[in-house]
């Protein structure tokens, strides 16, 4: 009887995915991506539920708004159409090669990943990054680099500290 409870208690526990690290591709195709210099990666497109346009290093795959991953935004930069509303654990503009980033349209809601307390808006050096989606979360968020970031949405409903350092 112990036995059978401490094995039901081992059953309920699901393992949780970790948040990782994706990189937008608007042209979803993992051939020739390079997240080290952002060649094959970036661009101007439309961020679509079930799109397999974010590269984990290896392959293109769909966003999922479950991990609360990061998003980073490297290589050509560009006007990306968010056609959803999407969670994020965090956002990275660096590494543009050449333009800016923008996103626009629906919500992009921050949320910490699993053990982190502040999402992270980074905007390295060089760098500007629009959001021009409604940004909304509990959490606040951090924005780190020496980027600029401009938000233009006077809607956005995120409530939480802003530390910028």
């Amino acid at each position: 009887m112990v036995a059978a409870a401490l094995l039901s208690i081992g059953a309920s526990t699901a393992p949780t995915a970790k948040a990782a690290n994706l990189t937008w591709d608007f042209d979803a195709t993992a051939a020739g991506n390079n997240t080290a210099t952002g060649a094959g990666l970036g661009g101007a497109g439309t961020w679509a539920a079930g799109d397999l346009k974010w590269f984990d290093g290896t392959n293109d795959i769909a966003w999922s708004d479950a991990n609360k991953d990061t998003a980073i935004f490297t290589g050509a930069g560009g006007a990306v159409a968010l056609s959803n509303n999407f969670t994020v654990g965090g956002l990275v503009f660096a590494g543009v090669t050449s333009g800016s980033y923008s996103l626009d349209g629906s919500t992009l809601t921050l949320a910490a990943p699993s053990g982190v307390a502040t999402p992270t808006i980074s905007v390295n050096t060089g760098s500007v990054a629009t959001i021009t989606s409604l940004l909304a979360g509990s959490d606040g968020f951090l924005k780190l680099g020496d980027g600029s970031l401009v938000l233009t949405n006077t809607a956005n409903s995120f409530t939480g500290d802003i530390a910028i350092r």
